[in-house]
């Protein structure tokens, strides 16, 4: 029966009793290879020498290795927030110094819906917002959009007018109608 040992990256094959030295390994009486160098790491001047990398202490999984050999927290382009956020809001920048986020009233749901409280910007020129309902298209309004309860009122008012004498302004908007004569 064979059994295998693995001391570093020496073996000893064990057979019926009798040890066999394997071909790189120590020989009786002598010491085994020496253990790996401690990572040293790079300087302003030198360059690091490869070896084992430091041990970090317990509580410390929030740290990553730096080339010098040291643990360290990130910090340099961090960003930050303030402790607690709103689900699905979208984060915007708190200030100029590009480390801080806070939250927005915009919230995205998870099956794509949009969520603005405030007033909708698209800036200057040709913009088009549709749906799926069609109900804008190239920044017109589709037919059967606006009801009579969302139009502004005019001070027309509603009737028939005989021989209507009417006033339109500059949009074409009727703004006054009146009953006209033949004389």
């Amino acid at each position: 029966m064979q059994k295998m040992i693995r001391w570093a990256a020496l073996a000893v094959v064990l057979l019926a009793g009798a040890a066999a030295v394997l071909p790189g390994a120590p020989a009786q009486g002598q010491s085994a290879a020496p253990a790996p160098a401690a990572y040293t790491g790079a300087t302003a001047v030198d360059a690091g020498i490869e070896g084992l990398v430091p041990d970090s202490t317990a509580g410390a999984a929030n740290r990553f290795l730096c080339v010098d050999g040291t643990w360290a927290i990130p910090s340099i382009g961090a960003v930050t927030g303030p402790g607690t956020s709103t689900d699905r809001a979208i984060a915007i920048w708190d200030g100029t110094d590009g480390d801080t986020v806070q939250n927005s009233l915009v919230l995205i749901s998870t099956s794509g819906g949009v969520t603005i409280p405030g007033t909708l910007t698209l800036g200057t020129g040709a913009h088009t917002i549709a749906n799926a309902a069609g109900l804008l298209d190239g920044g017109k309004l589709q037919a059967g959009t606006v009801t009579s309860t969302q139009l502004n009122v005019t001070g027309v008012t509603a009737g028939s007018y005989t021989l209507t004498a009417l006033t339109v302004d500059a949009k074409g908007r009727i703004t006054a109608a009146t009953n006209g004569s033949l004389a």
